[in-house]
């Protein structure tokens, strides 16, 4: 099963009618040794991108995101891949 956002591959559109595509990304996967890659969880293809206008947005958010996750139990170890993009 593959999740993604609505709008991860949706491009917003400026007044003038031409699409506003986003060049600068963050594709977010699973650890080959996750759990989550189960078939009943996330499964091996899961995926997610969040894209942004400049490379200076992307890269502030992506330091943001490198951080450990803070919301889970004592002892887990949540992981996942981060990787530049770009289009």
């Amino acid at each position: 099963m593959v999740i993604r956002s609505g709008t991860d591959r949706m491009p917003s559109v400026k007044f003038s009618g031409e699409p506003n595509v986003k060049r600068f990304g963050i594709r977010v996967s699973i650890d080959e040794d996750s759990t989550w890659r189960a078939p009943h969880l996330l499964g091996d293809g899961w995926e997610s991108f969040r894209w942004y206008d400049t490379r200076s947005e992307r890269d502030r958010v992506f330091e943001d995101m490198s951080h450990p996750l803070e919301n889970y139990r004592r002892g887990d170890v949540p992981r996942q891949a981060l990787e530049r993009i770009e289009r």
